[in-house]
C-alpha cells in the first residue's frame, strides 16, 4: 500500500464524520434547550421592565 492510498481513505473517514456529526446534530435535541429558553424568558422581561420604565418616565401608562 502506497501513501496516498492512506491519504484518501484518511479524507472519506474525515468526510464520513463530518457527516455524522452534521445528521446528529440535527436530529438529537439539544441538552441546554431549557436553560436556553428560560434565559431568552429572563432577556425579555429585563427589555418589558425597561419599556414600562420609559413609558412610566413619559407619562404614558399603558394599563
Amino acid at each position: 500500500m502506497t501513501e496516498t492510498h492512506f491519504t484518501w481513505q484518511f479524507q472519506i473517514m474525515k468526510v464520513i464524520a463530518v457527516a455524522f456529526g452534521v445528521m446528529a446534530q440535527t436530529l438529537l435535541p439539544d441538552p441546554q434547550v431549557e436553560k436556553n429558553i428560560e434565559t431568552m424568558i429572563v432577556a425579555k422581561r429585563n427589555i418589558d421592565e425597561q419599556e414600562a420604565e420609559k413609558n412610566n418616565k413619559k407619562g404614558n401608562t399603558t394599563e
